[in-house]
Parts: C-alpha cells; sequence; structure tokens
C-alpha cells in the first residue's frame, strides 16, 4: 500500500497539483473526552503518517508537517504528544509506532532488522530522495498539506460504547449496501 499510495501522490502531484487527491473516507467514534478511535481508515491514517513524518525529516522546518504528526500543550512547549497512537493488537506495533514519531532522525534505514513501520518510512526515504532530484520536497509537502483530503465521518456520543456502536454502523452500511457500479 506505501507504493500505491506514493505513486498515486506523486502522480496527482505531477499532473495537477490543484485538484489535489482525495485519499478516502475514515469513520470515526468520539466519546465526551474528546478521544477519537478510527473503525475504519487506520492503516491509511498510519500509512499517512509515516509519510508527513518521512517528509518532516527531509522538510525539518515545516510547522504544518509537525502539527500533523504532534499535539503540543499550549502552556507548555516541551510537552509534546504523537496525534496518533495505536493500540492493536500486535505486540510491540504500539511501542514501535510511538518510536518512529517521536524520534528525531530515521538513521535505521542501513539496519538489516527493522519492524514493518521501519521497513515503510525507509521505503518512503528512499521514494522521496528519488523523487527531491527533480522536484522540491518543500513544494510536495504543501501539495500533501493543502492538496490531500480525506473525508472524516464521526459518529458522537457521550458514551463511548455507543460512539463506537454507531460509528460500525455507518462502517456496515457503507461497505454492505448498495449496488456495485457497472
Amino acid at each position: 500500500q506505501c507504493r500505491q499510495l506514493f505513486e498515486d501522490l506523486e502522480y496527482a502531484f505531477r499532473t495537477d497539483p490543484e485538484e489535489g487527491y482525495f485519499l478516502g473516507s475514515i469513520v470515526v467514534s468520539q466519546n465526551s473526552k474528546d478521544v477519537q478511535e478510527v473503525i475504519d481508515g487506520q492503516q491509511r491514517l498510519i500509512t499517512l503518517t509515516l509519510l508527513i513524518k518521512t517528509l518532516l525529516t527531509l522538510d525539518k522546518e515545516n510547522d504544518d508537517l509537525k502539527d500533523a504528526i504532534n499535539i503540543k500543550n499550549p502552556r507548555d512547549k516541551k510537552d509534546i504528544k504523537a496525534r496518533l497512537r495505536t493500540y492493536v493488537f500486535e505486540k510491540d506495533d504500539p511501542l514501535f509506532l510511538e518510536k518512529i514519531i517521536s524520534s528525531e532522525n530515521i538513521e535505521f534505514c542501513d539496519s538489516k532488522e527493522k519492524n514493518h513501520f521501519q521497513e515503510n518510512i525507509c521505503f518512503f526515504k528512499n521514494k522521496l530522495e528519488e523523487f527531491s532530484k527533480s522536484n522540491t520536497i518543500e513544494d510536495f509537502s504543501e501539495f500533501i498539506m493543502e492538496n490531500v483530503s480525506l473525508l472524516v465521518i464521526e459518529s458522537k456520543d457521550p458514551d463511548s460504547q455507543k460512539a463506537r456502536y454507531k460509528a460500525l454502523k455507518i462502517f456496515e452500511t457503507i461497505n454492505h449496501r448498495g449496488l456495485e457500479l457497472s
């Protein structure tokens, strides 16, 4: 999926950057504590986050990229948390993702042993280095932040179980109803 995402974004950037690129929809549930749980679109969000993290290592001064990755405490600038967290059941995935997002660099690409998050970051790094030979990373970063969109479908309820149930119903309806287009 990383390859397909990058190829699609690169094509959209090269052919008609003003038109932009639509990544699709994600379905989230939100409880009264403003915590959003992604019901559908986890892989898309994680992959996009890894691409943005890689862009940030090449476009270090881009505050939009930084804000897409992290949430800063407005009263304590040193209190920074990752915007995206995972609670998947894979053993070390939450730790691996958190470590990648919080790291300042991606020097692990020369290592032989990498987790799948690191492999994907290294894939993006190689593609972006190749891409930067004929384009500026800053322009591509701006394209990603300004012209790439997601449709967020949100279910809210003070009761997190009810919010989740509603979001699951939305997901089912989107994915299992209607006729195939021909």
